[in-house]
């Protein structure tokens, strides 16, 4: 999928495989969302250190 990924941001993908790719729901920008994830983490955890 990283290959996909690439292509795609550089313009190179074909239109038909990014189609296909976008009807299975492909998040073209991974990570991201895991990052919100450690953020809302972390910022819970602080909150918790905070509160005792």
């Amino acid at each position: 999928m990283s290959r996909q990924r690439s292509a795609h941001r550089r313009g190179t993908l074909a239109p038909d495989r990014v189609s296909a790719l976008d009807e299975l729901g492909i998040d073209w920008t991974p990570g991201r969302g895991m990052a919100n994830v450690r953020t809302e983490r972390a910022w819970q955890n602080r909150l918790a250190d905070a509160r005792q």
